[in-house]
Parts: C-alpha cells; structure tokens; sequence
C-alpha cells in the first residue's frame, strides 16, 4: 500500500464504485468480493455478518426483500492511516428504497476499514449502524 495519500485516495475511490456498482445490481457476490475472506460487515440494526460468504449471504437477503429496487450511492467523506498497510474511511451514504408509503431515502455515514488482502485492496470491516444521519421521503 502506498504511503501516498493521494494514491490511497485514487485506489479507495475505485474500489467505493465498485462496491457501489454492486449493490445497485443486486450483485451479493460481486459486492462480498470487495471484502477480505475473515471481514466484518455490520448492518445499521446492528445484525454481524462475519466472513466473505455471510456477508454475501447476507446481502443476497436484503437484495431480494427490504432493498429490493434499491440504489446506492456513496461519497468519500475522510481517508485516515489506520497502519502501515490499513486505511479508515468515512463515507456519506444515500440509499434509496421502497418503504411502506412510497420511496424513502436513508442518508448514513459508513465507517470503513480497508487493508492489502494478497496484494488487493478489501474491506477488512464496514459498520454503517451508528452513522444513519436521517430517513427521508424520496
């Protein structure tokens, strides 16, 4: 990993939009595969998914009900060093989803742990549980 912040930033961004292109496919495989295999995965009800293959799973569930049709997207807010080969990140988050009475829009602040996984930029851990900034009609 480079110690320069602006190409941190650059490999960050990239792997951001892969996960964002992921969920907005519905693609549970393609998104677990931005996480490292032993990962964490922290829902905002505060459900754990540990492990590349709960994540997906658990992703595959959301996809195919509470945010079926959904869509993502996420802006980087903040890169930390967290180690030599770990970053921090914090995220703006806007998901849109079929709600009771119509389309909703949940705006979060993820908290993402990053780190080299053989050589490849993963997700090491993502919380987007005690961020949630609001929930409004869309």
């Amino acid at each position: 990993m480079s110690m320069d912040l602006f190409e941190d930033r650059i490999h960050v961004a990239s792997l951001i939009r892969v996960l964002e292109a992921a969920w907005n496919r519905f693609d549970a495989k393609s998104y677990a595969a931005c996480f490292a295999e032993d990962a964490d995965f922290v829902h905002k009800d505060g459900e754990r998914a540990s492990g590349r293959a709960a994540i997906e799973a658990a992703h595959q569930q959301m996809f195919d009900t509470i945010y079926k049709g959904s869509v993502i997207a996420y802006r980087i807010d903040a890169i930390d060093r967290a180690g030599v080969q770990t970053l921090s990140i914090g995220l703006f988050q806007s998901l849109r989803y079929s709600a009771d009475n119509g389309w909703a829009v949940l705006h979060g602040r993820p908290t993402l742990m990053i780190g080299s996984d053989r050589g490849l930029w993963r997700l090491i851990s993502m919380e987007t549980g005690k961020r949630a900034l609001s929930t409004s009609p869309a």
